[in-house]
């Protein structure tokens, strides 16, 4: 039976801030602490009185939080917030384990729990890390990833350039995304994720990414000439719109977009010195040749249109911090850094090609194995990012921390 007295949007918000979380993005980072990763606009939802959570095991963690932080005192307390969502009051097993206490206050202010602190980020990368490594379609990418690197070690070490082994190689490492694609644009999973249309545009855009690749293997294999642009370009430059999609779905999603007139001229100026200087450090190098300057428009605008959704990424992380939970910060940094890394391979490439630098399966091949590999692993975490993975490798974290610490005991008191 439900409270008379009081709704679930007046007691969570009267607990939370007697537990002194002053925003809701606080409480969302030690929401992530307990490995439940939420985005705040649902935190909003249960204030305002839209939504309440009905997930008896969510309603426990919250319930343990305010006890950790003093302001759920008693059994009594905790069965008046399970109340307001129609729960049963607490099991006795269940009341032994919440362990009401009353806190020391002076050392909760003390106790730091945002982005800033050290130890709390490098929990973040580490349940971050292993969420992804524990998952098997991820342990299948790092498999292929290291297969490449070994290819491409054998293929350095005798210079196996431009011959059918090369161009095998290009075509080999393209299932790298096309195995992240699949897993983002199929798994039952992403449905679930609050980042599924954006999962959706970044796994068509590695779809893209392959079929642009596997048409250059079919140019280089059978001798013809590679025309340009030609079919392959036509999947290389589908991420640009792509991309940029899922940046701004992606920025919706967080609901942390509020434009001012300042911060829309520093997106705008943002990708234009980039473009200025990628054009700049272009023409020093090949020269101005009036007859070539479709072409090299064609070759420069792929990496500098990459640009825009590395800028709409990097404008949320510096503009938008304070509105993003401590996780979302991790998974939008994440994500920037693979789109930097993919506009900086493309730039590579289409420097190298311009110069008559470039070589199949050289260096510019293996950076697209690592962006690929990195982007792959990206969507699979965005995928996973479930409670049970993140509570899974929490459990992972403590054990391996356990043994650790063991291990280093022992070593310590054998050369006492």
């Amino acid at each position: 039976m439900k409270s008379e007295n009081s709704t679930f949007a007046e007691l969570f918000k009267k607990y939370r801030l007697r537990s002194e979380i002053e925003t809701l993005s606080q409480f969302g980072d030690l929401l992530a602490q307990e490995g439940l990763v939420y985005e705040n606009s649902l935190f909003t939802h249960w204030q305002k009185g839209d939504r309440v959570p009905k997930d008896r095991k969510v309603l426990l963690v919250i319930i343990t939080i305010f006890i950790k932080r003093g302001s759920v005192r008693t059994a009594e307390e905790a069965n008046e917030l399970l109340d307001s969502v129609g729960q049963r009051a607490l099991r006795t097993n269940e009341i032994e384990d919440l362990r009401f206490h009353n806190p020391d206050r002076t050392a909760l202010k003390d106790s730091p729990t945002v982005f800033t602190n050290e130890r709390s980020l490098g929990q973040m990368l580490r349940y971050t890390a292993l969420s992804i490594i524990i998952t098997r379609p991820a342990q299948v990418v790092l498999a292929l990833f290291l297969v490449q690197s070994i290819w491409f070690y054998r293929i350095q070490a005798f210079h196996l350039y431009d011959t059918n082994e090369a161009y095998w190689f290009n075509w080999s490492y393209g299932f790298i995304a096309l195995l992240g694609a699949l897993y983002g644009l199929f798994h039952p999973k992403s449905k679930k994720s609050p980042y599924y249309q954006a999962i959706r545009l970044l796994s068509f855009g590695m779809l893209c990414e392959w079929f642009g690749v596997q048409v250059w293997f079919y140019y280089n294999l059978t001798g013809i000439n590679v025309p340009y642009p030609s079919i392959a370009d036509l999947g290389y430059f589908s991420i640009i719109p792509v991309y940029t999609l899922a940046a701004m779905k992606i920025a919706n999603t967080t609901n942390s977009i509020a434009f001012t007139l300042n911060k829309k001229i520093i997106l705008l100026l943002t990708p234009v010195l980039l473009l200025t200087l990628g054009y700049s450090t272009m023409l020093a190098a090949t020269g101005l040749n009036l007859s070539r300057q479709v072409r090299f428009f064609l070759s420069f605008t792929q990496p500098t249109g990459e640009i825009i959704p590395v800028s709409i990424l990097v404008y949320l992380l510096l503009y938008c911090r304070t509105k993003l939970n401590q996780a979302t910060r991790l998974y939008i940094s994440i994500l920037t850094v693979c789109m930097g890394l993919q506009l900086f391979t493309d730039f590579t490439f289409m420097f190298s090609a311009q110069t008559n630098q470039y070589l199949n399966a050289g260096i510019n091949d293996y950076l697209y194995v690592i962006t690929y590999s990195a982007m792959s692993l990206t969507i699979i975490s965005f995928v996973n990012n479930s409670q049970a993975i993140v509570r899974r490798a929490v459990k992972v974290t403590k054990v391996v921390d356990a043994t650790s610490t063991l291990l280093y005991s022992r070593f310590s008191l054998k050369h006492l």
